[in-house]
């Protein structure tokens, strides 16, 4: 009896944890194909594509979108240290979005992060949620670059340039220290 106690305990314990330890799984989508991300990069051709990340549980993560390594290559440093806010994509507040992302897009800029999370059916900033036995599919479209500064879209298409992505998962202490539980650096590279 103990014994069956004890290993439920400790079941319990092992979900909660991954539930709460800010862990996300992070692959692409285009034409029904899954792309992953191989030593921080992904190639897709030069069209929309869908964003995939996978919560165990209702998350969020930040992420900066930019045409310029600043924050990549800090990241993807052997060895790098660099705490959140000594990366330039993080240094400002996070940008506001809309909930199901009626734009298509993605926020670009060198030094401010949007938050994308998933808290219910009615609370979330993607394009479809596929709720499963291991958790919740994410899937943000994404056929367009909204610049922040020049307040102007570009249809992904054509002649772009990489796309530099730093997704990173946070929580809160009880004295309100934020601490980063996970990060994830691609590039993503566009063929014709």
């Amino acid at each position: 009896m103990k014994r069956c106690f004890f290993s439920i305990f400790i079941l319990f314990t092992c979900l909660v944890v991954t539930a709460q330890d800010g862990r996300f799984g992070l692959y692409f989508e285009q034409n029904g194909q899954r792309y992953d991300v191989v030593k921080n990069e992904v190639t897709l051709k030069a069209a929309p594509f869908d964003l995939v990340l996978v919560f165990p549980a209702p998350m969020g993560v930040l992420i900066n979108a930019s045409l310029e390594p600043f924050t990549y290559g800090p990241v993807t440093k052997k060895r790098s240290k660099k705490k959140k806010e000594e990366l330039i994509g993080f240094a400002n507040t996070g940008m506001a979005e809309e909930n199901f992302n009626p734009g298509n897009d993605i926020m670009i800029t060198d030094n401010a992060p949007s938050y994308w999370y998933y808290d219910s059916a009615t609370a979330h900033r993607f394009s479809q949620v596929v709720v499963t036995d291991s958790g919740y599919v994410c899937k943000r479209y994404i056929e367009a670059l909204a610049f922040i500064g020049d307040k102007k879209k570009e249809k992904i298409e054509g002649n772009m340039p990489a796309l530099y992505l730093v997704l990173m998962s946070t929580m809160l202490t009880k004295d309100m220290r934020e601490i980063e539980l996970m990060r994830a650096a691609v590039k993503v590279n566009w063929i014709r």
